[in-house]
């Protein structure tokens, strides 16, 4: 039975709010108070619904896992959602501005503020309640620690030159900001972008060396982008003739002789390590489906290889040797079989320490897969671990601090700390058509493998032996030469941080925003400072983040470079721990020389479950500094300006200085405590407590470790009867049956820390008993087993490391639990008390040593009998 959900709509009040906030939706019939003290608006409205659900299940059903003990009552259920709009002052002091609806789909549209403006001269100055945006003073190390959309309490007091503010509120939403730079009359813009990578997320299946790089006279520090002919030997550079590149693209039982495709043995190393791998190929179009570098040395692909793929090419080099069958598909079409030098094999044998995985670079990654990444906006940082937490610098033996940007070859030019533009690479730049074969931003690192063996430094100058000594244990050869492509993939130390710069051409007009699912009305668009109003400056899609202006002339039209700045709340696919900030900012004010500030933080993250498992445990972070930036008159440097010959300082000159101090203290688990499991079962392998899902068990071959509760001798004279039922027959005062129930156990008695609101669940459970006693009353000692099937193809439990039942009652009963390899000779004793015995009729044997079904269902003997 049920009864749905019965109700009307009550309406608490309909008091329209007020025109003090810019850009409020007024109610038809406004109502305002206004007086000496305060001009307020505000609206208040609700709805209200009473529901009952009252549910039975007759039997019981275990998956669903409802009680069968049914309340006299239904449960009613209230269902109340308000909105209320308020704006205005009180008392010329206080602020108010409210607009808050329950029945909005995202609680970040919401806004909660009230504010108090204390007069000048006053230790007070401001205090605010709900919503609060807490913004420190430049910074190059805190900022970004503040997080975005904060709820709580914010104060701030001036005491003459002492300014103090501080803040303690919790995170409520992801807030994200992206920032567009127009440029001219609006006919071109640059998006800015961030990207994290792991030194593991190197380009896969791309760029290739069209011999083993081996080869090369600097091996295995090479710069690819730097490369030229004299490089390598001309016994394995191309010649004048142009190199002939084939992919493997169908499957091998494909057969058929299909056009554009040839039938090749590829092959690749020598003596005992060949690789030798035939398929159908295809080839590739030089200009369209791959480039050539300008040394010759190696190629780009449009389109990566897949890991079944192959790659494969000959040509004819300097030294006049040919390397594979130059032009295959003559000696393909007179029915010979031609041969092509292996560049990628299939993932089985394109492995670390085969021929074929030299071939392909590790040293490249991408930035962006656009080829209008402005190479001067590119901003990278590489850090041991996550930027917030890591280093990004090593220490050298003399004690100085080497950044590992330029530890890793990436920072040898002016200026310092910036990636050199000669390591970013975009294909399209050396292609001359209009819709370039590769396209992309990448950077590339000038050695084969920079996170295991870095390249000597020009600039400082550092040999190989030092800068491998300098990374000392944070040397990552895992990432090139695991042969566990798990291993590889996931073997990540360090961490590549990027910003850069996008740019755009033509009349703008639509901007992508880079996120989907943006929360409805959290948007704040700016164009140079002024607000931009929905609907009449802007749409914007917020399923697919795509804003769009409506007039970009007239918008766009007044001052060149200027900037668009847009801000939202962006939907949580996966549920996002709480993080709640307290901060503090101190700064004394020194006039016309500058200022100091003192800041402080202590942001701390909440647990999601209730038992964290590792990794993703609540952690905290305390971080504080101090920075200054100071201005100073120096009249002695006018004066000694002054009095060099020839040489007029005109005018006072001045020093400015400005530095920083900070420090982390991280605390990854504030709890204390972590669970290799959930205990939710989310990793779990269940076992089920169906009746029909065991058997009887076999007898144990020994009883080590449980000599305690088992009988000496396992045999039929100390066997006991067994039944076991997951089902029961529930009898009325008469006798009479009331249905068959299931789900014995409540879910409370299993776990404590549960809390049950509304009827409680039971869990359903397996009842075993001994025969005729139940497990309540002590007998004589005798066994019993049952079992059942884990897996029916098998199952590795070696990296098991718990079990985890719940048993209530027989006090006199003990559970041995036998894991492993057993036994499927089961263990029956019929009714005339023996082991084994011939089955009439058809005189076969039954019992111990025979693996039958042991019990004779004619004979009322049944695997189970529930």
């Amino acid at each position: 039975m049920r009864f749905g959900a019965l109700g009307r709509t009550i309406h608490y009040g309909n008091i329209p709010l007020g025109s003090g906030r810019p850009g409020a939706v007024r109610a038809p019939d406004e109502i305002r108070f206004r007086n000496e003290f305060a001009d307020l608006g505000f609206s208040l409205r609700g709805t209200g619904q009473f529901g009952s659900d009252w549910t039975r299940y007759r039997p019981c059903d275990e998956t669903v896992q409802v009680t069968c003990e049914l309340s006299l009552l239904p449960q009613l259920t209230p269902d109340i959602q308000f909105a209320a709009n308020a704006d205005g002052t009180v008392a010329e002091r206080v602020r108010v501005d409210v607009d808050y609806d329950q029945t909005r789909e995202f609680e970040g549209a919401n806004r909660v503020n009230v504010r108090y403006q204390g007069l000048p001269g006053e230790l007070l100055q401001r205090f605010d309640v709900g919503d609060v945006d807490f913004s420190l003073p430049p910074s190059r190390f805190l900022t970004e620690a503040v997080p975005a959309g904060n709820f709580g309490f914010q104060a701030a007091l001036q005491a003459g030159p002492v300014g103090l503010r501080s803040v303690w509120a919790q995170q409520n939403g992801e807030v994200t900001s992206r920032r567009f730079r127009l440029e001219g009359s609006g006919r071109g813009h640059a998006r800015a972008d961030t990207l994290v990578l792991d030194d593991a997320d190197y380009v896969d299946g791309q760029f290739f060396f069209l011999f083993d790089p081996a080869a090369f006279f600097d091996y295995p520090h090479v710069d690819v982008l730097a490369l030229s002919r004299s490089e390598a030997p001309q016994t394995v550079t191309p010649g004048a003739e142009p190199i002939q590149l084939y992919r493997s693209e169908i499957d091998l039982y494909a057969r058929q002789q299909v056009e554009g495709y040839i039938q090749a043995d590829g092959f690749a190393g020598t003596g005992a390590d060949t690789v030798a791998e035939s398929a159908w190929f295809r080839y590739l179009q030089p200009g369209q489906d791959y480039v050539v570098h300008p040394s010759g040395l190696w190629i780009a692909l449009r389109s990566p290889v897949g890991p079944g793929e192959l790659l494969a090419v000959t040509y004819i080099t300097e030294s006049g040797d040919t390397i594979g069958t130059y032009n295959p598909e003559r000696t393909y079409l007179e029915g010979g079989r031609p041969r092509l030098k292996l560049l990628k094999a299939t993932s089985a044998q394109h492995q670390p320490g085969r021929p074929t995985w030299r071939h392909e670079m590790h040293q490249i990654y991408r930035v962006s897969s656009s080829g209008d990444v402005e190479p001067g906006s590119v901003d990278l940082t590489i850090s041991l671990g996550e930027e917030s937490a890591g280093r990004t610098f090593a220490r050298r033996p003399n004690g100085d601090d080497l950044t590992y940007l330029r530890l890793f070859g990436l920072d040898e030019e002016a200026p310092a700390d910036r990636i050199d533009p000669s390591q970013i690479y975009r294909p399209a730049l050396d292609s001359f058509e209009d819709q370039p074969p590769v396209s992309g931003t990448f950077i590339v690192f000038p050695t084969l493998e920079p996170f295991a063996d870095p390249a000597p430094l020009r600039s400082l100058p550092i040999d190989t032996v030092e800068a491998r000594r300098i990374l000392g244990a944070n040397r990552n050869e895992r990432i090139y030469r695991d042969p566990d492509p798990f291993e590889r993939e996931n073997g990540g130390v360090f961490r590549l941080n990027l910003s850069y710069e996008v740019r755009g051409e033509g009349l703008v007009s639509s901007f992508v925003l880079g996120a989907v699912g943006i929360r409805e009305g959290t948007e704040r668009v700016t164009l140079e400072g002024r607000p931009l109003i929905r609907g009449v400056d802007y749409v914007i899609d917020y399923d697919v983040g795509q804003l769009t202006l409506l007039d970009p002339e007239t918008l766009l039209a007044a001052n060149p470079g200027r900037f668009l700045e847009v801000s939202w709340e962006q939907r949580s696919f996966f549920q996002v721990a709480p993080s709640s900030v307290f901060g503090m900012d101190a700064r004394y004010d020194m006039g016309d020389y500058g200022a100091v500030n003192l800041i402080g933080l202590y942001q701390t993250e909440s647990e999601l479950v209730r038992r964290p498992q590792l990794g993703v445990e609540a952690g905290a972070v305390g971080l504080g500094g101090v920075n200054a930036s100071l201005d100073l008159d120096a009249p002695l440097l006018t004066r000694v300006l002054d009095a060099v010959p020839g040489l007029d300082a005109g005018g006072p000159s001045s020093i400015h200085f400005s530095g920083e101090a900070a420090v982390s203290l991280p605390d990854p688990n504030t709890q204390g405590d972590v669970y290799i499991d959930d205990y939710d079962a989310l990793n779990a392998r269940p076992l089920s407590v169906q009746s029909h899902e065991w058997r009887h068990g076999s007898r144990p071959a020994f009883v080590d470790g449980a000599e305690g509760v088992l009988p000496p001798v396992l045999s039929e004279a100390t066997v006991a009867a067994l039944t076991w039922q997951h089902t029961w027959i529930q009898e009325g005062v008469g006798g009479d049956s009331l249905g068959v129930f299931q789900g014995f156990s409540p879910s409370t008695e299993i776990d404590q820390q549960i809390r049950v609101t509304g009827s409680a669940l039971r869990d359903p459970a397996l009842f075993v008993r001994f025969r005729p006693e139940s497990g309540d009353v002590e007998g004589p000692g005798g066994w019993s087993s049952i079992t059942t099937v884990l897996s029916p193809t098998g199952s590795d439990l070696t990296k098991s490391d718990f079990i985890e039942f719940y048993a209530r009652d027989g006090e006199f009963l003990t559970l041995v639990m036998d894991l492993g390899i057993v036994s499927e000779d089961a263990f029956f004793v019929d009714t005339t008390g023996v082991a084994n015995g011939i089955k009439p009729i058809v005189n076969l044997p039954w019992g111990q040593g025979v693996l039958d079904q042991e019990a004779d269902p004619r004979r009322g003997e049944v695997w189970g009998r529930t």
